[in-house]
């Protein structure tokens, strides 16, 4: 550490005397129904419900805080997600120095923020993360009589971004609970924040003081509390993914387990945006405490949009509580080329498709229906990456009709008219 903030930790050492320690701080962890986006923004909805800490405070001196520090958080059944808000009016200058970026360097020596996980039971064996202002990362995991030498012989599972607005830098966390052995049933857990600020002024500032020079200290680390409602919900463990979520048949195998019994329903949606998510599956479950179970949840394409969240939710006594677990891309397999618009009476025509995947399986089967909604002709075909096929529009006489083209990944429907000959 740099020798300026050695000094204002000598200034601070022993300020509370031989007084007891006050307790930790204690926090209730809301349950978000959608994650958030890990991208450095704050907009997602999940921020919005998110449990706030108004400010951290100097670690180890008397001196206030001269450039505040908030924290939101909130989680799911799996994750912890964390954001610190950094005041700093100096953030042209900040933004001039070199930092370092790469994994597991020495990020702690810029600006950076950290957060310390550990479950209730073993507080003494936790996981360390921290992100400098330019985005570095460092990992690692401490055990009892390795305070400040964390192991780093596998890289843990997590995600964070970083972004910088006026006066400002963010940091998005987002942390698996099994980093630290924290249980789905797990009714609280141990955590600290802290934020190392080196550029002038600089100051050390923690959520749970710890009244040393070091963080590492477990006993000092403040407890989170879940909300009851989450307390009791299934636990995704796994997702497994198609090749391809293109074909009729493509679905995903969802593995639960749930701490305690619960039964309700099983639901799968896509969601775009802010906007609700469109339901596509349901299915009434019944677990049993400490019960595995594995669903098969079939992909629906949703033809309206390009990409789109796939959420698994839980809904009991009409409430819904859901989870994100990927982005989707849900682009047609199967798109019109060409189809014919005004076709001279004794004329054939030519209409063409294209297909993103034509491996997913199934047919392309196409119809000619007149105004009435007869069915005059039809036909299937096996699909190609680019499909071409004539129409016998040379056997309709004159008036309106409407060409359907149906796929097991897409379908289009196009009105032509059959005119008199030129």
């Amino acid at each position: 550490m740099k020798s300026f903030i050695s000094i204002i930790f000598a200034a601070g050492i022993g300020f509370l005397g031989a007084k007891e320690l006050p307790p930790v701080p204690e926090l209730k962890l809301p349950t978000c129904r959608v994650a958030p986006v890990i991208d450095g923004r704050l907009d997602d909805p999940a921020w919005k419900t998110a449990a706030v800490i108004p400010e951290l405070v100097q670690n180890n001196t008397k001196f206030p805080n001269m450039h505040p520090t908030r924290i939101l958080a909130a989680c799911d059944a799996e994750n912890l997600y964390v954001a610190f808000i950094c005041n700093e009016p100096d953030l042209e200058n900040l933004a001039r120095k070199k930092a370092a970026a790469e994994y597991d360097g020495p990020v702690w020596m810029d600006d950076c923020v950290e957060v310390y996980l550990g479950n209730a039971e073993n507080p003494e064996v936790f996981s360390q993360y921290v992100v400098n202002w330019a985005g570095g990362r460092y990992d690692g995991i401490v055990f009892p009589g390795r305070v400040g030498k964390p192991m780093r012989f596998h890289d843990l599972q997590w995600k964070s971004a970083v972004s910088r607005n006026k006066n400002e830098w963010i940091v998005e966390f987002a942390i698996p609970f099994y980093n630290a052995d924290i249980k789905p049933s797990a009714k609280s857990f141990r955590i600290n924040f802290f934020r190392e600020k080196y550029h002038s002024p600089g100051e050390m500032l923690a959520w749970s003081r710890t009244y040393e020079r070091i963080f590492a200290i477990p006993s000092r680390f403040g407890i989170m509390h879940k909300t009851a409602e989450a307390d009791d919900l299934p636990g995704i463990t796994s997702v497994k993914w198609p090749d391809s979520i293109l074909g009729p048949s493509a679905e995903a195998v969802v593995s639960l387990h749930s701490p305690e019994a619960w039964a309700g329903e099983l639901i799968a949606a896509y969601a775009v945006g802010d906007t609700p998510p469109i339901e596509f599956f349901n299915r009434k479950i019944s677990l049993g405490k400490n019960e595995n179970v594995t669903a098969k949840c079939p992909l629906a394409r949703n033809p309206e949009v390009d990409k789109a969240a796939f959420l698994i939710g839980f809904r009991k006594d009409e409430k819904t509580f859901w989870r994100k677990h990927r982005t989707l891309e849900l682009l047609d397999n199967f798109k019109m080329e060409k189809s014919p618009s005004i076709v001279a009476a004794g004329e054939k025509s030519v209409a063409a498709a294209v297909f993103r995947d034509a491996s997913t399986g199934g047919c392309l089967d196409w119809k000619i229906l007149d105004a009435a909604g007869k069915v005059l002709r039809k036909q299937r075909l096996a699909p190609r990456a680019r499909l071409f096929f004539t129409l016998p529009t040379d056997e309709l006489s004159p008036g309106n009709y409407r060409l359907i083209v149906e796929t097991p990944s897409g379908r289009a429907e196009r009105p032509f008219t059959v005119i008199s000959g030129w």
